[in-house]
């Protein structure tokens, strides 16, 4: 008998040829990832190497969940139809646009695999690409790493256009972004107490902290020209901002007054204001003579609130303004993930993840703020939990039942300029709507076409999703089968949309200058949001799925599969939300206008719903779950059957050259994002506009000089139409 040898022989993987299902993935391992030079180490880069992805994402995409861009096709798909998941439960921010709600750290995941198309049916509740993610886990032994990625606007040259005609060099705009942080793996062990043999319970732990400061490169901006700027009390001679460009405008003022850079008194029929004209021998249609405008015409709030900066005064030209304001990021996120097996036949794993961002903008978020004078503060904590159980039943018999939750909150508050000035006392629809004193939006229009506003914030928002599943897998013969149910509840409390400080645009229809009309105080629209309540709206998903892979013969496998999602609409738990509907409007209770614009709210149509505060014009109004309406204001759409069919065949048996080919239907869940644009409609909360008002009074026209006590104004409405069938798309691929 000779000797007992051993041989290890070591080969390379050989690359194979996908030869058992239709479905059109990619798949990224960990030790890729780490190798991949991802610009910002942002994940979404990793899902544009997808086949059939088409990515529209910056370089340099910002490493957090909101502040990400994910701006990418599937096959044409809606980009807010793409799915994200981490570790079998869902990563997306769903109401957030096709987003993630936690953005990993690359260095924590293992597996990153892109879906484009055809998969199979235990994924739904979308109909763009799925991209599922699988975290790190630890192993017998302890492995740990620490990094630190850097980048500077020092170490960057200056690009060719940065140098001015003079030989100057512009600024290079400022980046700081620094993102460090480390993990460690391996066994969960007390020694001589628990897990001696490093075999059952293993961790893993990774933290990250992610720094960026950026700026963008200087904007110049209209603004007001110093000389412009008024005193309190005082008459101001306006110098128009075309003669200090040096351009010409011909103005014609209403009354045939024709001239360059002239301004124009506004017509009107209110007997106050044409007092005050005649004492200051001014003429309503005629230019104010040597544009000159007499202290007791301009309105001392308009006078306040320049006082305030909100408008910057210039520092580039005449009348323009740099802004380039810096945009600090700062980021913690903490993963965890613990895995245990309880025996040989079951095994336990569980993931928490918790991000905590912070995001200054250096102008008011989300909004068309023009200025740095007033910025905002987004602070975003989200959480990521998972639980999955799996065991074998038998030998062919697998089930997996998992519960898994994802959530955030968003809090956004505005910074720099935004409280009103000492001893502004304009009037408002309702004066105690706005707890916080914010100056209202002003808008100008031409010449200058610029924005002071301070948005909708302070505002606040908070999602959950839970989703409890279970899993069967079974393997008999030459099928595998598998079947699924699944249920989730996503719900998101946030506060309505809306300006309760007021919003004014300013127009140069009646005196050719929109500041002009600022300083005059007769702005030409005028809207404010009644109350910045909050809604509490409610999706359930009920989920059931069955597929079977089977080998019909050697060389071919058909991937046949079924999936129903039950999609019944978002609703508002209080029912606090109207929609119009066009078949209910009666003509017989036409609305009756008062001489100041606004409604009498005695005559046909008004009412006063439960729950509201005063009465409505309601005509073709429908109220959520009232008089039979359905709790979510349109009908739910169910036959969502989605079949999943495919084959792969393997024409030499080789697995070199395969044939692969399938269809499927996949239904798309919208989130809320159609309601949500209810919740600002009358009755429960009203945003009421009136055209052609007093700045420092808008409850009076600026045309008539009619005043209503308690005006009831038209109101912005949206509506959705009854029948709104949750959307779908048919993937097909060969």
């Amino acid at each position: 008998i000779g000797a007992q040898t051993e041989t290890v022989t070591v080969e390379a993987a050989a690359l194979h040829v996908q030869t058992e299902t239709n479905e059109v993935s990619k798949l990224i391992d960990g030790q890729q990832i780490e190798k991949l030079a991802m610009n910002s180490r942002n994940l979404v880069s990793l899902a544009t190497l997808g086949l059939g992805v088409s990515g529209n994402v910056p370089d340099n995409n910002t490493p957090t969940s909101v502040g990400s861009s994910f701006n990418i096709s599937f096959n044409g798909a809606r980009h807010d139809h793409n799915l994200w998941m981490l570790d079998g439960g869902e990563d997306s921010d769903r109401g957030g646009g096709g987003g993630m709600s936690i953005m990993p750290s690359p260095d924590a995941i293992a597996e990153f695999k892109v879906m484009s198309s055809n998969y199979p049916a235990d994924y739904g509740i979308s109909s763009g690409g799925t991209i599922t993610m699988v975290t790190k886990q630890g192993g017998t032994r302890f492995h740990g790493e620490l990094w630190e990625y850097n980048r500077n606007d020092l170490f960057n040259a200056h690009n060719y256009f940065d140098r001015n005609a003079n030989g100057t060099v512009n600024k290079k705009p400022k980046l700081r972004e620094n993102i460090f942080g480390g993990n460690i793996g391996g066994p969960l062990t007390i020694p001589h107490f628990y897990n001696t043999g490093r075999d059952r319970t293993f961790f893993f732990v990774n933290e990250e902290w992610r720094k960026i400061i950026q700026a963008s490169a200087p904007a110049l901006k209209q603004t007001i020209p110093t000389a412009d700027f008024p005193t309190a009390g005082a008459a101001l001679t306006y110098i128009t901002p075309q003669s200090l460009s040096g351009a010409t405008n011909h103005v014609t003022c209403p009354n045939g007054a024709i001239g360059d850079n002239i301004i124009c008194v506004p017509q009107t029929s209110d007997p106050a204001r044409l007092a005050l004209y005649a004492a200051n021998g001014l003429t309503a249609g005629a230019p104010f003579p040597n544009n000159r405008i007499p202290a007791a015409l301009i309105d001392q709030n308009a006078v306040r609130i320049l006082g305030t900066g909100a408008f910057p005064k210039p520092d580039a030209s005449a009348y323009q303004v740099s802004v380039s304001g810096v945009q600090p990021i700062m980021v913690r996120e903490d993963i965890v993930r613990l895995d245990h097996k309880i025996n040989d036949k079951w095994s336990l794993m569980g993931h928490f993840v918790h991000d905590s961002v912070s995001q200054a903008s250096a102008t008011s978020m989300w909004s068309s703020d023009t200025y740095a004078t007033v910025g905002s503060l987004f602070v975003n904590p989200s959480y990521s939990a998972v639980i999955r159980l799996t065991g074998s039943i038998t030998p062919n018999l697998l089930n997996e039942v998992a519960f898994n939750y994802d959530g955030n909150q968003i809090s956004i508050t505005p910074t720099g300029t935004y409280k009103l000035p000492s001893g502004y006392n304009a009037s408002k629809y309702f004066p105690t709507n706005d707890s916080v004193g914010r100056i209202p939006e002003i808008n100008l229009g031409a010449p200058y076409n610029v924005d002071y506003t301070v948005g909708n914030w302070p505002w606040k928002n908070a999602a959950q999703d839970y989703n409890p599943k279970d899993d069967l897998s079974w393997t008999k013969g030459r099928h595998f089968l598998k079947f699924g149910v699944g249920y989730m509840r996503y719900t998101k409390n946030q506060q309505t949309f809306g300006e309760t400080q007021g919003n004014y645009g300013f127009n140069d229809n009646q005196t050719k200058d929109s500041y002009v009309s600022f300083l005059l105080g007769t702005p030409a629209s005028y809207s404010e949001l009644q109350a910045q309540d909050i809604r509490h709206y409610v999706n359930n998903t009920y989920s059931v799925y069955a597929s079977d892979d089977w080998k019909a013969i050697p060389r071919l496998t058909l991937n046949l599969g079924v999936r129903y999602d039950a999609l019944p609409h978002a609703f508002e738990r209080n029912n606090r939300i109207g929609n119009f509907i066009p078949a209910s409007y009666a003509a017989s209770a036409t609305p009756i206008f008062n001489a100041n614009g606004s409604l009498n709210n005695a005559g046909p149509g008004f009412s006063t719903p439960a729950g509201a505060t005063q009465p409505f014009y309601l005509n073709g109004v429908q109220l959520e779950g009232v008089n039979g309406a359905p709790s979510s204001v349109i009908n739910n759409y169910f036959p969502t059957i989605q079949p999943r069919v495919g084959f792969a065949y393997d024409i030499a048996g080789d697995g070199r050259t395969v044939i692969r080919g399938g269809f499927g239907l996949f239904y798309e869940r919208v989130q809320g994002n159609d309601i949500y644009n209810l919740a600002p409609n009358p009755p429960f909360a009203y945003t009421p506009s009136a055209s052609n008002v007093y700045f420092s009074n808008p409850k009076t026209s600026n045309l008539s000089g009619a005043t209503a006590a308690t005006p009831v104004f038209p109101s912005s409405f949206t509506a959705i139409p009854l029948r709104n069938p949750a959307p779908a798309t048919g993937q097909f691929s060969v």
